[in-house]
């Protein structure tokens, strides 16, 4: 198990560019990255869900891609990073 999360948080720092990152749900589980294991999440005010493993976490942006935080910076980082991708 600890090498599937590991994995996991190998492949959303390939992703993660500055402190945070995009990509297409198709192509990160192609790599081998498993949705089925994380080890924590967080559900917002705004009901969206983070799935974190260790420090890398992420949330579905729409049927098609995640978009990839550090933990102790997701909250300001998406908030920034969620008015660059809707403009």
């Amino acid at each position: 198990m600890n090498n599937v999360l590991r994995k996991n948080r190998r492949l959303l720092e390939e992703y993660l560019t500055d402190k945070a990152g995009k990509v297409s749900k198709v192509k990160i589980a192609e790599k081998g990255f498993n949705f089925l294991f994380y080890t924590s999440s967080l559900t917002t005010k705004k009901e969206v869900t983070y799935f974190f493993c260790y420090d890398i976490g992420y949330f579905s942006i729409d049927r098609e891609h995640i978009f990839i935080v550090k933990k102790k910076d997701y909250v300001l980082v998406a908030q920034e990073k969620l008015v660059e991708i809707a403009t």
